[in-house]
């Protein structure tokens, strides 16, 4: 397994990005104006033993917009992305693919929080945090 930091990224945003109408950004954008979507900012990272050489561990988290901070409808929207099952949950997206196709040894959703109307980006949205970690060998 080869690359670094943008290759975990390109794998992630691979498993995200086959929930059904979810966008994926892989960097911050200056405004939000297509939902749901997803931003995917890349928190740490930490050197890691692993078996035949070394390599990293590190989080993600992924910023999860719905809609307008305002909208009934963008905090309803937010559950079924929050499930741990179904066609829109984006923790099997991320657990059908534990590899990330074959950009981690093992990655996978350690956390959500932070649910609410938060101001980001140039609006006010509803949203959700979702920690993500993983170990890559070199």
């Amino acid at each position: 397994m080869s690359g670094g930091v943008e290759d975990v990224l390109e794998g992630l945003s691979s498993r995200l990005s086959t929930v059904a109408g979810l966008r994926v950004l892989t960097h911050p954008p200056a405004s939000v104006s297509e939902f749901p979507a997803v931003v995917l900012l890349f928190e740490s990272r930490a050197p890691a033993g692993t078996l035949g050489g070394s390599g990293f561990s590190g989080r993600i988290r992924g910023v999860l917009l719905t809609g307008p901070g305002d909208s009934m409808g963008a905090f309803r929207a937010l559950g079924g992305f929050m499930d741990p099952r179904g066609t829109g949950s984006i923790e099997a997206a991320v657990e059908a693919d534990s590899s990330w196709g074959g950009k981690v040894d093992y990655g996978g959703l350690a956390s959500v929080g932070n649910v609410g109307r938060r101001k980001l980006w140039g609006g006010v949205y509803a949203a959700a945090d979702f920690g993500f970690t993983f170990v890559k060998s070199s």
